[in-house]
């Protein structure tokens, strides 16, 4: 087990690190682990070091703010994908709502089992795409 360090803050100073390591994308964990070592780094550095976590902390919100934004623009793009899945499903029924609903199940199981299947191949460390295939840069 790793050793642990106890803080005491406010109510209102936890509710801004909680919503700041949530903007970043980050477990209040790790947000608060990097503002302490950013701060030991500043704190017991010269000039030069401070303003090198300075700009490395600028670097790291902007990087934050735009996967943000692309996460944003990812979810709007899958939602209208699964609207023109559903869209098309209904149309090739010919307005069966019933076979259309079924079709537009099988399809989102699908797509899920895929997202599952990449997911555990990439948190594996696998090189592999989602149908087994071996990518080594030699376009086999």
């Amino acid at each position: 087990m790793r050793p642990k360090v106890l803080v005491y803050v406010t109510a209102d100073e936890l509710a801004e690190m909680r919503r700041e390591a949530k903007r970043q994308h980050l477990s209040l964990s790790r947000y608060t682990k990097r503002r302490l070592m950013l701060a030991s780094d500043t704190d017991g550095a010269s000039g030069g070091c401070a303003a090198e976590n300075r700009v490395a902390e600028i670097v790291m919100k902007a990087l934050s703010d735009r996967e943000a934004r692309l996460a944003d623009n990812l979810r709007t793009v899958m939602v209208m994908i699964d609207n023109l899945a559903l869209s098309t499903f209904t149309q090739a029924a010919d307005s069966d709502q019933v076979e259309a609903e079924k079709r537009y199940r099988g399809w989102q199981h699908e797509v899920e089992s895929t997202l599952r299947e990449v997911r555990g191949e990439l948190a594996n460390g696998n090189a592999n795409d989602a149908h087994g295939r071996h990518h080594n840069g030699d376009g086999v």
